[in-house]
């Protein structure tokens, strides 16, 4: 059966303790291999501990061991990952697993429609027999993901292809139409993009 990620329920009986010991090592080892839901899990103990007369934040070894997932996914064929930071209307790439592309050529027409320069970032890489581009276009403190897909033996770009974008306790369904798939501007976080029988994306974008 395939891996899926935790319920807010199942987070939720994590954290206050209320799992039975079977259940508690099961969530462990989905969390040692998910980095977003171990984040979401980072945040909710965040959130549980505000109230109390001393907080305590999400601690530096969940954080590292969210790094290693995310580096333990580095040479998977069906996931990679983007980190990125948005300052002053710019996106920044400080990391992928992903090639980085040139920008994307605006005719002049487009440029004289335009208010202001607007940076787009293209991030690609191949999974499961396609080639799958993450255009990063900034929308003042928020980046706005669209994924653009073609298969590489046919260079077809797939019509009615679901995709899902993972955010903390909420998800977002599209579907592809000519290869592409829009999404609403993302803030800071972490999220997940997961597009059917091809594989994973994971954004974690950072503030200025």
């Amino acid at each position: 059966m395939k891996d899926r990620c935790l319920t807010d329920e199942e987070i939720t009986a994590y954290i206050d303790g209320v799992v039975s010991p079977e259940e508690r090592a099961r969530i462990e080892a989905h969390l040692a291999k998910c980095g977003f839901c171990l984040h979401t899990v980072a945040e909710l103990k965040q959130l549980v501990t505000s109230n109390e007369t001393s907080p305590v934040a999400p601690t530096e070894v969940a954080l590292s061991q969210a790094e290693a997932v995310i580096l333990e996914n580095t040479d998977s064929p069906t996931h990679f990952d983007i980190a990125l930071v948005i300052r002053d209307g710019i996106c920044k790439i400080l990391d992928s697993t992903g090639d980085l592309l040139p920008p994307r050529r605006l005719s002049p027409a487009a440029v004289r429609r335009q208010r202001s320069p607007q940076t787009i970032t293209r991030i690609s890489k191949s999974l499961s027999g396609f080639l799958v581009t993450v255009e990063l276009k900034p929308e003042r403190k928020a980046v706005k993901p669209e994924v653009i897909i073609v298969e590489e033996s046919t260079s077809e770009r797939p019509d009615g292809l679901k995709a899902k974008l993972y955010s903390p306790g909420a998800c977002e369904t599209k579907y592809s139409e000519q290869g592409r798939i829009s999404f609403s501007p993302l803030s800071s976080g972490y999220y997940r993009i997961e597009i059917e029988e091809i594989g994973t994306i994971g954004l974690e974008i950072k503030g200025s």
